[in-house]
């Protein structure tokens, strides 16, 4: 019967675990295994490389999820800046359209898990989706900032265009009550849904001022019309009805530009009367200077500035009398000169036959 081996205990030797070979030696003394301390440095050494290893992986994993979120943010800044396609470019109502925000999300998230699937690595996929998804939200912020921003210009676009037109209906029948009064009505009811938001909700005192503002440019508005027209009654009589809804601004416009004009029609109206009733109707007859002055000093007593305004149109009349007087001189002067010269023709001719006669009568 074979005898059995020896083992390591029964020579004196410690037994080596295979799993605890490296973290059992302490030191290479003599009588200790040549493979024993082997182990140890190639384990060192393994161990060495494999934190190595998952360095260079961390750093590589590190370097290819920002690689592919560098690009990641290059296909964002395309997709909002194209000048075809961007939403940066989209106005108005394409801005607005309920599939308009949905359409670039899911083009933002197609965008992120197409660079994603193209790592290998669970470090870098990792790594980089948390870097895309803060991306994504600003950008999707970003998006829905720019839809809010154009709602409030495109109801800007539409109020200002519905004010537009019913400024110009209110032009054109400028002397319509009825008609101006229901584009005014219009106009202030736009106003209080513009004013409100639509949506958003807003102060009485916001809306009101809204109103107000708008009621007041119509009418100065339609006072112009009528002043522009020659309709200066009108345009003086709708100053009265319109005083408690214009706004100080509007009425300073209105005293700057519009009531110069009413005094300018007015004196001349007041001159149109005076030259009708102290003017000879003849061109020929003298003009009343003296007592044209002495008229318009009567009539404009304690308004110089109407006064001013009178002198100078019945200035302008006057030169107008005086160029007619003259054309009408000379077109006399020529009619005498002319019939002067007939007359001398025809004397002569006479004076001829009388001549003619005598010789023949003596022949």
């Amino acid at each position: 019967m074979a005898k059995a081996l020896p083992s390591a205990q029964d020579l004196g030797i410690s037994a080596v675990q295979p799993s605890l070979a490296v973290a059992s030696y302490k030191g290479a003394t003599g009588g200790e295994d040549d493979a024993a301390r082997g182990l140890y440095v190639a384990g060192n050494q393994f161990a060495a490389a494999g934190e190595h290893l998952q360095q260079a992986q961390d750093k590589f994993d590190e370097l290819q999820s920002e690689d592919r979120f560098n690009q990641y943010q290059e296909r964002l800044n395309q997709i909002a800046n194209d000048p075809e396609t961007g939403w940066k470019n989209a106005k108005g109502e394409n801005a607005l359209k309920p599939e308009f925000n949905r359409k670039y999300a899911e083009i933002f998230e197609n965008e992120r898990k197409k660079l994603a699937d193209g790592l290998e690595s669970p470090g870098a996929k990792q790594r980089f989706s948390r870097l895309a998804a803060s991306a994504a939200l600003r950008n999707r912020a970003a998006l829905y900032e720019h839809s809010a921003n154009e709602r409030v210009a495109y109801e800007g676009k539409v109020f200002n265009d519905t004010i537009k037109l019913i400024k110009d209906n209110a032009w054109r029948a400028f002397g319509d009550d009825a008609a101006f009064a229901a584009e005014l009505e219009r106009a202030k009811a736009v106003t209080e849904k513009f004013a409100r938001g639509w949506s958003t909700g807003a102060s009485e005192e916001t809306v009101s001022r809204a109103i107000q503002e708008v009621e007041s440019n119509l009418w100065t508005h339609r006072i112009q019309a009528a002043v522009a027209a020659g309709d200066t009654r009108l345009a003086r009589d709708m100053m009265g009805k319109a005083t408690k809804s214009l706004t100080t601004t509007d009425k300073e416009t209105l005293d700057a530009k519009i009531k110069p004009q009413l005094k300018a029609a007015e004196a001349q109206t007041k001159v149109d009367e005076i030259f009708s009733r102290i003017v000879p109707k003849n061109p020929n007859a003298p003009f009343p200077a003296i007592e044209l002055d002495a008229a318009l000093r009567k009539e404009f007593a304690g308004d110089p500035e109407g006064l001013r305004m009178a002198r100078v149109e019945a200035d302008y009349r006057y030169g107008k009398i005086n160029a007619q007087q003259r054309e009408s001189n000379h077109a006399n002067f020529a009619d005498a000169k002319r019939i002067q010269r007939q007359n001398l023709r025809a004397g002569y001719s006479r004076m001829q036959d009388v001549a003619n006669n005598r010789n023949f009568n003596s022949s």
